[in-house]
C-alpha cells in the first residue's frame, strides 16, 4: 500500500477535505479535470440543499419523465410537482448533468 496510486489517492482525499470539496479528479488533463470536478462539486452542493421531498420528486421525474406521472404516483397535483421541481432548480440541474455526461463521454470515454 505504498505505490504511486495510493499516494495520489491520499493527496486527492486530503485536498477534498482541506478545500471543503465533495469530489476531485486527476487524470493528467488538469484544466479539464478541474472544470469537471468543479461542475460535479456544484451539482452535489445543489443536491445537498434539496429537501427530502425535492429529492423524491426529482428522482421520480427522472425515472418517469412526466410531471403528471409523478403527480399520479405521489397523489399530488401536476402543479405541485412543477413547483417542487422549480424550487429544486431541476431544469438547470438536469441540463448541467446532461452536458456533463456528454463531456465525460467525449473526453474520458465514460458513460453508456
Amino acid at each position: 500500500m505504498d505505490g504511486g496510486a495510493f499516494h495520489e489517492a491520499s493527496d486527492l482525499l486530503e485536498r477534498v477535505e482541506r478545500e471543503g470539496l465533495y469530489f476531485d479528479l486527476r487524470t493528467g488533463r488538469r484544466s479539464l479535470d478541474t472544470s469537471v470536478a468543479d461542475v460535479v462539486n456544484l451539482l452535489l452542493e445543489q443536491r445537498h440543499e434539496w429537501t427530502d421531498r425535492q429529492r423524491e420528486v426529482a428522482e421520480r421525474y427522472r425515472e418517469l419523465g412526466a410531471q403528471q406521472a409523478v403527480a399520479d404516483e405521489l397523489d399530488v397535483s401536476q402543479q405541485a410537482v412543477s413547483r417542487t421541481l422549480q424550487q429544486a432548480s431541476w431544469p438547470l440541474v438536469s441540463t448541467v448533468e446532461e452536458r456533463l455526461q456528454r463531456t465525460l463521454d467525449t473526453a474520458y470515454g465514460v458513460g453508456a
